[in-house]
């Protein structure tokens, strides 16, 4: 039987807790980004290191913009990466409920 766990802890491996994961994209690089939408997060997955980190959201639910990790959002349920002129941009959709 598997021992379920989750919570909000980035790391490797079975170090990992999430919850509630949605939202997955896989970018031309291989990385995957996808939400982690009770933590109100959004987080990558490096397939080599297999390290999930953290890259937007202060874990707090709320609507409020500033950098990555500043930035507050909430239930995010999809995620686009998007190449533009040499920059890449992130595009949040979330509930607002």
């Amino acid at each position: 039987m598997y021992d379920l766990q989750f919570g909000d802890h980035d790391g490797t491996g079975s170090e990992v807790l999430l919850q509630h994961p949605l939202a997955v994209f896989c970018a031309k690089d291989g990385q995957i980004y996808f939400a982690d939408s009770y933590n109100h997060k959004i987080k990558k997955l490096d397939p080599a290191s297999k390290r999930v980190s953290t890259l937007a959201g202060t874990g707090k639910a709320g609507f409020k913009d500033g950098a990555a990790l500043a930035a507050q959002v909430r239930k995010i349920i999809c995620v686009l990466l998007i190449e533009f002129c040499s920059y890449w941009w992130l595009r949040i959709w979330y509930m607002l409920l």
